[in-house]
């Protein structure tokens, strides 16, 4: 890991070593989307999901209830949710990932530079709720999502001599964006339903 992270991180230095290289980290980590294994387990994946969605919808009590997503703020909240995690997972893999391979770091060094986006989530979902009594979920939620891109926007332009200072800026925005968004979306979602229906939302 140690040398291959050098090997990236000098790829500008010797352009010569770009073409092996490339081709290694294709055949360590590429997928190859067409091929029948990756296309039989999408093909699982998709049956596997209408099963569940026909056995949901004949049980009297079931684990979700599928109309709820009738109602367009619970669905879009839903919808949102899902996107805002994709970001999430985005923003966790890439930050250890730079750490490792462009300011040559290793696994602490990482963890330490990604822990100042993860520690500002629980921070950011407080303010968020006390936001939430004075302005809509709704307000809360895009206020969020407008930090969150801001923070991304400024993650998309690290230099590769990056410094501390910057880094932990960044860090801490982005992370405050998602502690913002994700209680909006929570309340949102079980705002939408009945009594009966919170709990089960609010999963």
């Amino acid at each position: 890991t140690v040398a291959l992270s050098r090997s990236l991180g000098s790829l500008a230095l010797d352009p010569a070593e770009a073409g092996a290289l490339a081709a290694t980290v294709d055949d360590r980590f590429s997928v190859d989307w067409t091929s029948p294994l990756t296309l039989s387990l999408l093909a699982v994946t998709l049956l596997t999901f209408v099963a569940f969605v026909l056995w949901e919808r004949r049980q009297s009590a079931p684990l979700i209830d599928l109309r709820t997503f009738r109602i367009p703020a619970f669905s879009a909240a839903n919808a949102t949710n899902f996107l805002v995690g994709v970001a999430l997972i985005i923003g966790m893999v890439n930050i250890p990932f730079f750490s490792g391979t462009i300011l040559l770091g290793d696994a602490l060094d990482g963890g330490l530079l990604l822990i100042r986006m993860t520690a500002m989530i629980p921070v950011g979902a407080v303010v968020g709720g006390l936001l939430m009594r004075r302005l809509s979920a709704r307000t809360v939620a895009a206020l969020g999502m407008l930090v969150t891109a801001a923070g991304f926007a400024r993650l998309a332009t690290w230099p590769v001599d990056l410094n501390q200072v910057r880094a932990t800026i960044d860090l801490l925005l982005t992370g405050s964006g998602f502690g913002l968004v994700l209680p909006a979306l929570s309340a949102a979602a079980i705002g939408a339903v009945g009594r009966d229906s919170m709990s089960t939302a609010a999963g």
